[in-house]
């Protein structure tokens, strides 16, 4: 529009603003997002690429909101054995949460703090989906990326390669911080079925949310191997016995 109509652009956009529903409370974060993606795609001619570049340089940015969450589960599971004594020492309750709480302030961990730093990373996610789903229309439009001549269509046959690479970062993910069996296999099973909920979608949007799962799975190993935090593997996973 503002190419179209450069004279007439800003009295556009105030009558626009009118119209119920062509307006939101994220749009001054929504519309830069926007800009710099366009300005993305001008640089690389490519919308396959830009979607990888503007997901990599958005998460680097969010990196310290992502570590904060990771290093307070570390902390949480570092301190699980403390806390299953508690459990098993108090069976009143009241007086079992008293000595967790004092537990938590000695160790100086909040409990709800991955949860917290999750809750904020989540609205960013589904912002920055929104953002390229402004473009889905236009990457009909778009030049041949790899494997893929046009990131608008959907469904099994063109999502089918994102769906794996999606599986085999998700379930690398999960091993590493399972704490055990159980919770590892519902991981392993909600990672399994997630994917398959946006099988439909665009395969400009799928493309964005493996390169968040293959991102998360970077960092996740790096923070843990940081923290010399070991997670599970498939033998244990499986129940086989290691080697020797």
């Amino acid at each position: 529009m503002k190419k179209l109509f450069p004279e007439d652009y800003d009295l556009l956009i105030e009558q626009i603003k009118t119209i119920d529903g062509t307006s939101s409370w994220y749009d001054p974060v929504f519309y830069p997002l926007v800009w710099f993606f366009w300005w993305l795609f001008e640089i690389t001619k490519n919308f396959g690429w830009t979607i990888i570049i503007f997901t990599i340089i958005v998460r680097f940015i969010l990196y310290p909101l992502y570590h904060a969450q990771t290093k307070s589960l570390i902390k949480m599971r570092k301190l699980q054995p403390k806390v299953e004594a508690i459990r098993k020492k108090y069976k009143n309750a009241q007086k079992q949460q008293e000595e967790l709480m004092k537990l938590y302030k000695e160790e100086k961990v909040n409990p709800a703090g991955g949860c917290l730093m999750l809750l904020v990373q989540l609205p960013v996610f589904f912002l920055l989906f929104t953002v390229i789903r402004y473009f889905q229309e236009e990457f009909a439009f778009g030049s041949r990326f790899l494997l893929w001549n046009d990131l608008s269509i959907g469904g099994f046959s063109v999502n089918i390669v994102f769906v794996l690479a999606t599986l085999v970062a998700s379930y690398f993910n999960t091993l590493i911080t399972s704490q055990d069996k159980r919770s590892a296999w519902q991981g392993i099973v909600m990672s399994v079925i997630f994917p398959f909920l946006f099988i439909g979608l665009p395969s400009g949007l799928f493309l964005y949310y493996t390169v968040n799962t293959v991102i998360q799975l970077l960092v996740t190993y790096y923070i843990y191997k940081r923290y010399n935090i070991k997670g599970m593997t498939t033998r244990e996973l499986l129940g086989l016995r290691s080697k020797g």
